[in-house]
């Protein structure tokens, strides 16, 4: 059985009230992020810290870098 897990994503400046569900691309886009912005992860469920140790390395990946 996959494992449940609930990823939320927000500017680091906003309220813990204003975080959205990372899973979601439009919700993603919406944030209006550009690179170097700080972001606060959160998330529940079994498996949880092992995802967002994935997400982190994967946000902070430069795949423009030269």
């Amino acid at each position: 059985m996959p494992k449940k897990v609930f990823i939320t994503i927000r500017r680091a400046e906003d309220p813990p009230a204003e975080a959205m569900d990372a899973t979601s691309v439009l919700f993603l886009m919406s944030l209006g992020l550009e690179q170097g912005d700080r972001v606060v992860l959160g998330s529940e469920g079994t498996g949880s810290e092992q995802a967002l140790d994935h997400l982190v390395r994967l946000l902070e990946t430069n795949d423009d870098a030269s």
